[in-house]
């Protein structure tokens, strides 16, 4: 799967985030945040996008 490049996302007061890509091809793809010494590491569910 080739991934578009996205900007970071921005982050409201609700700890969600959201970010606007242009896609080129079909595929899925997920959050993730490695993890710091103070913040435990997390993977989003995935999701998927679907071409016409």
């Amino acid at each position: 799967m080739r991934r578009a490049p996205a900007p970071p996302p921005p982050v409201g007061g609700s700890g969600q985030l959201s970010t606007k890509v242009t896609v080129t091809s079909a595929g899925s793809w997920r959050w993730y945040f490695p993890g710091t010494t103070t913040t435990a590491r997390i993977v989003s569910a995935g999701d998927a996008v679907a071409l016409r």
